[in-house]
């Protein structure tokens, strides 16, 4: 008896948290969306055009050395989805000296660079308020960064306001079809680079180089390259293993790897380590 109240304890719940999240979009009245097209952002998009509709809800992506161009192309393919207009901005994160030492704080520089560029977009497009996607859950390390940088521009949080989880977003996500409930969560190019090792424009593009021969040539969708100097430890889901280490795929990967500049390639056994978007 104890699960079937349980199961209604959190279904009432979650309609609470959606009511009080329908609330908090609809007094912005009009919203800028930072937008990577990841689980969190896109349901955030889909929301804020329900509650706002299209006329009153930009789309905002980036276009920058620490985000792959591939990525770039999916969330505006996520936006013309959900039907809103998109904006792409370009941000220059390398060009501050915090952002490139790579330190614990590096989350901070990327998300103020982000919400400052995106300022003089919302002014020329007349909108009251920039929202980002970050969630209750995520309350520690990168996100408390990120909710630093938000409350230092007058961002708003509304998913993290309403409290939602991860889980619970990807549940809701799934039963609207958006089509990111089962995709593994975006992260910028910088996060495959060891913290305190200085970030610089080669070292990212050798990691979006072989991640997109990964995806696009051996169609392994769940894929990260994490950049060692001159090795490449590739993550992927483990499902995918098997497949990866037979010998002549094992054969493709080195030669591939090598032609991004890496000398030694190994395989993460752990999986794919959970990331957000």
């Amino acid at each position: 008896m104890a699960l079937p109240q349980r199961n209604h304890l959190d279904h009432t719940e979650l309609e609470g948290k959606r009511s009080h999240l329908y609330e908090i979009i609809a007094s912005l009245e009009s919203v800028a969306v930072a937008f990577q097209g990841g689980l969190t952002s896109t349901y955030l998009l889909a929301v804020c055009r329900d509650i706002l509709g299209p006329a009153n809800v930009l789309a905002v992506t980036t276009q920058s050395s620490v985000w792959s161009s591939s990525e770039l192309a999916e969330a505006r393919a996520r936006a013309v989805f959900i039907g809103v207009p998109v904006e792409t901005i370009e941000t220059r994160e390398l060009d501050n000296p915090a952002f490139v030492r790579n330190d614990r704080a590096r989350c901070f520089y990327c998300k103020s660079e982000l919400f400052a560029s995106m300022q003089p977009l919302m002014q020329e497009w007349g909108l009251n308020s920039i929202v980002c996607e970050v969630i209750a859950e995520e309350d520690s390390g990168d996100y408390r960064l990120a909710m630093l940088a938000a409350q230092r521009y007058n961002v708003r949080a509304p998913l993290y306001e309403a409290q939602f989880t991860r889980d619970e977003i990807r549940n809701l996500a799934r039963q609207r079809t958006l089509p990111i409930s089962n995709r593994a969560a975006g992260c910028c190019l910088a996060s495959r680079i060891p913290c305190g090792t200085p970030l610089t424009v080669e070292a990212l593009d050798q990691v979006s180089l072989a991640e997109a021969f990964l995806r696009d040539e051996l169609n392994l969708r769940h894929v990260r390259v994490r950049h060692h100097g001159n090795l490449a430890a590739l993550e992927i889901s483990q499902e995918d293993v098997a497949r990866v280490v037979q010998p002549s795929v094992r054969r493709w990967i080195i030669n591939r790897m090598r032609e991004c500049g890496f000398t030694h390639v190994t395989l993460d056994l752990v999986g794919l380590r959970q990331e957000h978007s």
